[in-house]
């Protein structure tokens, strides 16, 4: 894979965590919960593909945004 496609996957992470922690439901805390887990056993393995590549980094975009 490239880097546009990790960029492109931690996007779409950042963007689901983003909504998810802009609900203020039980099912929205469950949901950032699985996301987050998810983006970590991603990064685990993204890393076994490739040893280049960087988990911290990835998680680090991984991480919401302030919603404009």
């Amino acid at each position: 894979m490239a880097r546009k496609h990790y960029e492109l996957i931690a996007r779409r992470i950042s963007r689901e965590l983003t909504l998810a922690t802009a609900a203020t439901s039980p099912e929205a805390k469950a949901a950032r919960a699985s996301i987050v887990h998810l983006a970590q056993r991603l990064a685990d393995d993204l890393a076994t593909d490739n040893p280049r590549f960087d988990c911290e980094r990835f998680l680090l975009a991984c991480e919401p945004r302030a919603i404009a």
